[in-house]
């Protein structure tokens, strides 16, 4: 099995040289039609409206942004990780 040479040269013979692959890396970023990449399936469809004053939304984008992170990416993770206290 073998990869399909895409583009050739006019008006030249082929080519018998084989590109060089050095490493795997190499070898992945020279394959065509790659499929293993995961697919998005989990599309976020609806929506949630949150009702903050001045000064929680600061905290909120403060905190966010110390931790790197937008302020839907830190509202998710404060809602969703593992190790909060179960009520």
């Amino acid at each position: 099995m073998g990869f399909k040479q895409l583009s050739k040269k006019q008006g030249s013979e082929p080519s018998t040289k084989k590109p060089t692959i050095k490493s795997e890396e190499d070898f992945i970023n020279a394959a065509r039609g790659e499929t293993s990449l995961p697919k998005k399936t989990d599309k976020r469809t609806i929506q949630m409206q949150l009702y903050l004053n001045e000064s929680e939304m600061t905290t909120l984008k403060e905190t966010a942004a110390n931790l790197g992170m937008k302020v839907t990416q830190y509202v998710r993770f404060k809602l969703f990780s593992e190790d909060k206290v179960k009520a």
